[in-house]
């Protein structure tokens, strides 16, 4: 099952999120629990506050409650986990995790790429992109967690 573009209301959704937090094999979380805090001065910091002034614009003029990225799960589909692994791996050094996740929500299936335009809340597929993402909102289970060779 692949992550669509735009936002949908998903439940029982499978998709993957890599992180280098331990996460319960079973337990339900929700993403109002997720609360992240961005060094201010930092690119990562001036990144994300222009995502989310472009959300809020976005929000007003087309009536859409966007998940914002300060507070949602980050996931993926099946096909792109290696490379989001990876990049992720190469920017921070730590152990990653990879946990297969059940998810019940607001899941907005975007390109990482469209952070540099105006178009990562209205994504369309016109460019060669390579960064699919979700956003997801809402509850998740953790339904087990994978190896990386199992992504190869």
């Amino acid at each position: 099952m692949s992550i669509d573009l735009g936002l949908h209301t998903v439940n029982g959704k499978i998709a993957y999120h890599i992180t280098d937090e331990v996460l319960v094999i079973g337990k339900v979380y929700d993403t109002k629990d997720i609360d992240r805090q961005i060094g201010e001065g930092s690119d990562k910091f001036h990144i994300e506050k222009v995502a989310e002034i472009y959300r809020i614009s976005q929000r007003n003029i087309h009536n859409k409650d966007c998940p914002s990225r300060y507070s949602s799960l980050f996931v993926c589909d099946e096909e792109f986990v290696y490379y989001w692994y990876y990049y992720f791996f190469n920017r921070v050094g730590k152990t990653l995790r990879i946990y297969q996740v059940e998810l019940e929500g607001e899941l907005l299936g975007t390109y990482a790429d469209y952070l540099k335009a105006d178009m990562y809340w209205e994504p369309t597929a016109l460019f060669d992109l390579q960064e699919k993402e979700g956003v997801f909102e809402g509850e998740y289970k953790i339904v087990k967690q994978c190896d990386i060779n199992e992504f190869q």
